[in-house]
């Protein structure tokens, strides 16, 4: 896929980024590579314009929460979900939420009680009025693909997505590869920070950082396609890419 528009980098100067200037394309799968400290997660967090157009920002930060929390407030689909069930049913989203009117008056959609008992540890038992479900009988009563709102609730990340895109076993690559690719059909840039040979044969663009780690590193070593990258001297990225397609094609005869 080629691209005919381009995100601007100028004078990038975070961290170790030796004044780099750089064009991201648009519309197309970005694959961003370097051996470990090149400097590609500065390059990309510190200094990729978040405004136009607007920029969503996927890492590994830890996970925050509190003790409402559960998968579909992790993965950002409750909204979906609450908006689902009151379409189904006819009434209004809030009423999905364990947060709001739905919630049951005897433990305020938390599922226990907490029992503070001063100097000693506290308690927690579960709502007896709801029995951990969280939220009222009425709420309850309302089902979208036979199952209320705590079944919902209460299923894996795996149940709540097709493609869980975190812990992928190698095998798993290719489903990864196609979501990305579907997500840029659908007019979206994708610019990921990967060391996968897989995925960065893969990509419409590469922007590979080094030579080296830390103060050897920050700057544009190659920038290009998959099939210029092979060919491309001075890129530690390309030579390992090289040998991956060399040993592929001899596999195959």
């Amino acid at each position: 896929r080629a691209s005919s528009r381009a995100l601007e980098v100028r004078g990038a100067s975070t961290h170790n980024l030796q004044d780099v200037d750089i064009d991201i394309p648009l519309g197309v799968l970005v694959v961003v590579t370097g051996v470990a400290g090149s400097g590609k997660s500065s390059l990309i967090h510190g200094c990729l314009p978040r405004t136009d157009p607007p920029v969503a920002l996927i890492d590994q930060s830890v996970i925050r929460g509190s003790r409402r929390s559960n998968p579909a407030t992790y993965t950002g689909i409750l909204d979906p979900i609450r908006k689902a069930f009151a379409a189904a049913n006819g009434v209004k989203p809030a009423l999905f939420s364990a947060n709001s009117a739905g919630a049951c008056p005897g433990c305020a959609g938390l599922g226990v009680i907490y029992t503070d008992l001063a100097f000693m540890a506290g308690v927690v038992s579960v709502c007896e009025v709801c029995e951990g479900r969280r939220f009222t009988d009425e709420v309850l009563g309302y089902r979208l693909r036979d199952r209320n709102i705590a079944d919902i609730f209460a299923m894996s990340v795996e149940e709540v997505l097709d493609e869980p895109t975190s812990g992928l076993h190698m095998h798993d690559v290719d489903n990864l590869i196609g979501l990305l690719d579907r997500l840029v059909d659908d007019g979206r840039t994708v610019i990921v920070i990967e060391h996968n040979l897989d995925v960065v044969a893969r990509a419409d663009w590469v922007i590979d950082l080094g030579p080296g780690a830390g103060h050897d590193g920050g700057t544009i070593v190659f920038e290009g396609t998959p099939a210029e990258l092979v060919r491309a001297d001075g890129s530690l990225t390309g030579e390992h890419l090289r040998r991956r397609l060399a040993a592929t094609a001899a596999a195959r005869g």
